[in-house]
């Protein structure tokens, strides 16, 4: 399952200016940070790197999650980084909204409309694809039956009401970016606006996988127009910190369905004074590392077989607040 290895230093560029998170200097703590879509500093310490070993890690479990994806498939399946369905502001109060994070629903609707020929997705770099539709009636039934999400206290918690359903769009957070799709909108009383939106795709055209894989230890990768270079994006010491400076290295494994990398903190050209202290500031990082092959429809994933987002070249914004996403 390792396919082609290669291990090398990769180089360090300069992604963003510094930004005020708490997270040790030189820290080596394992872990997570910020799930994608969310906000550093809301509630998830951006862990730098772990210190290198003198045996690289193994790559082969972390490709062993992807192992049967059809990476080569068109349309190629969805990897939705989103529990369906994606909690939303539009809703007229706040029991209301955890209700529908909650997949508890009072559908009181009388009549469902037509399902389309077929529901489309129009990705982030410009290209869009056709999918097998989902019906209005299914979705609800989809919503209904799923059960309560992960890390939401769903006891109980009263249903929403929703009394009309009609085609529109909706937004979803993939492995490729965020996605806009054919959705169905949900109206009510409870429910303010438009509505919320609930994809109309098909339940079998996405990828299912274990949700723990959904966040990464990488914020995010963007892939160079020729597909062969991925620019990993990463939290870990600011680059003008003088001693405080650790530098880094990525490790690449790669399968036919999958491209792993793991990050690892060098050990320092010279013993850090032991009269410095450092900050308590992450900074973005990024490091450059070469594919064997174009990435294709691969997925892109961390040391523990982690979804990383995929932006195209030149979509990631690194200097905007918050996490960088395409």
């Amino acid at each position: 399952m390792g396919g082609h290895r290669c291990r090398y230093l990769a180089r360090l560029t300069f992604a963003a200016a510094a930004m005020a998170l708490l997270a040790g200097c030189g820290e080596t703590r394992a872990g997570p940070g910020p799930a994608p879509g969310g906000e550093p500093g809301d509630g998830a310490m951006p862990a730098g790197p772990p210190a290198a070993t003198a045996s690289p890690p193994n790559l082969d479990t972390a490709l062993a999650h992807w192992g049967s994806f059809p990476a080569t498939v068109t349309p190629r399946p969805i990897v939705a980084l989103d529990e369906l369905p994606v909690p939303q502001d539009g809703f007229a109060t706040d029991p209301a909204k955890l209700a529908f994070a909650c997949r508890q629903i009072d559908a009181a609707i009388v009549r469902y409309p037509a399902t389309p020929d077929r529901a489309t997705l129009r990705w982030p770099d410009g290209t869009a694809t056709e999918h097998r539709p989902l019906a209005a009636k299914d979705a609800v039934a989809a919503i209904d039956d799923a059960g309560p999400p992960t890390n939401v206290d769903c006891a109980g918690v009263a249903p929403v009401r929703i009394t009309g359903i009609k085609l529109g769009e909706t937004t979803l957070r993939t492995d490729r970016g965020l996605v806009t799709a054919t959705g169905w909108t949900f109206t009510g009383p409870d429910v303010r606006g438009d509505g919320l939106s609930y994809p109309a795709i098909h339940e079998d055209r996405y990828w299912g996988f274990a949700p723990e894989l959904r966040a990464g230890q990488l914020v995010a990768t963007e892939v160079a127009a020729d597909g062969r270079r991925l620019t990993a994006y990463f939290y870990g010491t600011p680059t003008n910190a003088g001693a405080c400076t650790s530098e880094y290295e990525a490790i690449v494994a790669e399968s036919p369905a999958a491209v792993a990398i793991a990050l690892r903190t060098l050990p320092p050209a010279q013993p850090p004074p032991t009269d410095v202290a450092c900050a308590e500031i992450a900074q973005l990082r990024t490091l450059t590392v070469s594919l064997a092959g174009p990435l294709g429809g691969r997925v892109v994933v961390d040391e523990q077989g982690g979804v990383t987002p995929v932006c195209p070249a030149g979509r990631i914004d690194s200097q905007a607040t918050g996490t960088p996403a395409c």
